[in-house]
């Protein structure tokens, strides 16, 4: 909704309501439902949904729809008194629209007057039509009161939409044009633009006056452009509005007596650009983004423009591109089994990826080859009789490395222990082996089935030499009743018939060796003598 027009230009009264009652008026942009859709759903003459009209539900009398005093009129000049008027009942209505345009001097003299007639019903929908009439100044008159009169009552029906009630000037067709352009719109990246003028035959002598605007409704006359043609130089930047007044001569310096061109839009994006110069080094396979987001890749010199929002050149860019190759190279790989290059184990060709000297993705082909397992043997862990000798032979390598520091093909051992050898083939391959020898007694030892310990320094103890060889050997005495009497892990002190510090009488006492070599425990008789 809009507020109500001044004091004075309507008998009708004004409501903030889209669907005013008889004797009212309101002014809107949208009409919808009014009266259970009685009336049309419409926007102003134009289609602007945001355009406004004069929306009218007659007085049940004839009265005044709309009256104004026009000022400043020129004599002689020939002005339009028109409306765009619409019937809004959107059913058949009972009473038709009528309106009477007339043009009075301020004593309420008519000077020109003209009827609608009735304004038809249309069934199709909403239909806006220019009604009016011309009318030319007599001598003396600069000031008419302008008025639309309603003929009919009101009731059912004689329900309008009045829009862009005009007083202009009426002269010759008067159209302006950009040189270079086509159309009403300029769109521009330059320093001038140059319009032109085409203008019908009325006046006896044409005047010229062109106009700037900012917004498009508020006009300002450009000083010194009075002629049929012109050029903006300079041309600001931004969006800026022209049109061309001409008028009989003698009356251009009044707007109520000139009429106007067509409007021009001009917008203008241009400003000088930014010019950018870039050297760029990438990869080959790499892209570079220019600033206007094209992606270039080969070497090379590019002009890359950037666009502001007119499509005018904001920035131009010189881009000197150069392209760095990528490195390949075969490596023929060998290693020893067991080994790695690179991570890898098995034979095979393999691609790897590094970063090159110069920065750039290095491809390296890798062919590797995988030498054959050694097999150092020395065998399963031994056993190795007391006094005897074993000989050690890995096979056949080109060097060898023992766990003393030899370094013979062979290695004797003659007692137990830990054994291993480093081997090294022709390839410079390396591989160990170990073996554990454990020595045992081959002979059965010889154990004495009696003993003297009466103190003469004879055959005092039960001594058994063959044990020496057995230094883990468990050796137990019982008595006949199985009381354990003597216990001993190795022999290096033999039994001397005591128990408890005293001495056992004699007789027949048993004992039980285990000599912890894998053997059979041995098991006999031992008899006290005294």
């Amino acid at each position: 909704m809009a507020p109500a027009l001044p004091a004075g230009v309507t008998n009708l009264q004004y409501v903030n309501n889209a669907c005013p009652n008889d004797g009212q008026y309101s002014i809107v942009n949208y009409s919808s439902g009014c009266f259970s859709n009685a009336w049309y759903t419409t926007t102003d003459h134009t289609g602007d949904k945001n355009g406004y009209y004069m929306l009218i539900n007659a007085s049940l009398q004839p009265s005044d729809f709309y009256v104004k005093t026009i000022n400043g009129l020129c004599e002689g000049t020939t002005y339009q008194f028109s409306s765009w008027v619409l019937n809004i009942d959107a059913t058949n209505p009972t009473v038709l629209p009528n309106i009477t345009f007339t043009i009075e001097t301020t004593g309420g003299t008519v000077l020109s007057t003209y009827t609608t007639g009735t304004i038809p019903f249309d069934s199709s929908g909403p239909v806006w039509k220019q009604y009016g009439m011309m009318f030319k100044t007599p001598v003396g008159v600069s000031t008419v009161v302008i008025r639309m009169h309603n003929n009919g009552n009101g009731g059912l029906g004689n329900d309008v939409a009045l829009d862009d009630i005009s007083f202009t000037p009426a002269g010759p067709l008067t159209t302006i044009s950009a040189t270079g352009f086509t159309g009403n719109t300029v769109n521009a990246c330059a320093t001038s633009v140059n319009f032109t003028s085409t203008i019908g035959t009325c006046y006896v002598t044409t005047s010229y006056q062109w106009q700037q605007s900012a917004d498009g409704n508020s006009w300002t006359d450009i000083p010194g452009a009075t002629n049929p043609n012109y050029k903006i130089s300079p041309l600001s930047t931004g969006t800026n509005y022209y049109r061309l007044s001409v008028a009989e001569n003698g009356s251009i310096g009044s707007a109520t007596c000139r009429v106007n061109s067509n409007v021009m839009t001009v917008n203008n994006g241009y400003t000088p650009p930014v010019l950018k110069n870039i050297s760029q080094t990438i990869c080959a396979g790499n892209t570079y983004l220019l600033p206007s987001g094209k992606a270039v890749s080969s070497a090379g010199v590019y002009l890359d423009t950037v666009f502001n929002t007119f499509e005018c050149p904001a920035t131009i860019t010189t881009l000197n591109l150069t392209v760095k190759p990528k490195a390949s190279s075969i490596a023929n790989i060998v290693i020893c089994y067991g080994d790695n290059y690179l991570g890898y184990t098995k034979p095979g060709t393999y691609t790897q990826t590094l970063v090159a000297a110069n920065g750039c993705d290095s491809v390296i082909t890798i062919n590797l080859t995988i030498y054959n397992k050694l097999t150092p043997a020395l065998g399963p862990d031994k056993l190795l009789c007391v006094g005897d000798v074993i000989n050690l032979n890995p096979g056949v390598f080109s060097q060898y490395l023992w766990q003393d520091g030899s370094t013979s093909a062979n290695y004797k051992v003659s007692k137990g222990g830990t054994y291993w050898v480093k081997v090294t083939d022709n390839n410079g391959c390396v591989a160990a082996d170990t073996v554990v020898i454990k020595p045992v007694n081959c002979t059965t030892p010889k154990i004495p089935n009696a003993f003297t310990p009466n103190g003469d320094g004879i055959n005092d103890t039960w001594a058994i030499d063959d044990l020496l060889n057995f230094p883990q050997a468990v050796v137990s005495i019982y008595s006949r009743w199985g009381v354990r009497l003597f216990y001993s892990v190795g022999y290096s002190k033999p039994w001397d018939g005591r128990y408890g510090g005293k001495d056992l009488p004699a007789g027949t006492y048993y004992y039980l060796i285990n000599l912890n070599d894998g053997t059979a425990l041995l098991s006999g008789p031992v008899v006290i003598i005294r």
